[in-house]
């Protein structure tokens, strides 16, 4: 994944450093299990009980458990052309937020013309591991 994303935070300090690529590893499993179409791939990625939002692009709004997500990257199978870029990334002590870019969104539910989405994560450091709590998105629609 690409990352010029601008970190906002704490500062430079070592842990801060540290947390920041923690965040960006969790970000790459997410994109790597969208990439090659595997819900086993992103799972881990994600606390139990993350919740998703976002507006599918025939308008119609997707609301409840991130087995949503799971399901529709199984089905979607992979997106092999996939481009993605951190946009932001703030970490506030134990949370932090995360924007990605996502472009070229291909497969069999997305289909061939390439899409393009705006992900927002919020995510929370469990246990010394961050994971993502809650995925928000938008479907753009050329």
């Amino acid at each position: 994944m690409s990352s010029s994303a601008s970190a906002v935070g704490t500062g430079s300090s070592p842990s801060y450093i540290s947390e920041y690529d923690s965040i960006v590893r969790v970000m790459d499993r997410y994109t790597e299990g969208v990439r090659t179409g595997s819900s086993a791939v992103l799972k881990p990625a994600f606390h139990e009980g993350c919740t998703f939002y976002g507006y599918y692009y025939d308008g119609s709004l997707l609301a409840g458990s991130i087995q949503m997500l799971f399901d529709w990257v199984d089905g979607n199978g992979p997106a092999a052309n996939l481009q993605a870029r951190l946009i932001s990334v703030d970490i506030i002590n134990s949370v932090a937020v995360v924007r990605l870019e996502i472009e070229n969104m291909t497969g069999k539910l997305a289909g061939a013309s390439g899409a393009r989405l705006s992900d927002l994560f919020q995510l929370i450091r469990v246990d010394g591991r961050w994971l993502i709590s809650q995925k928000s998105f938008h479907w753009h629609t050329n």
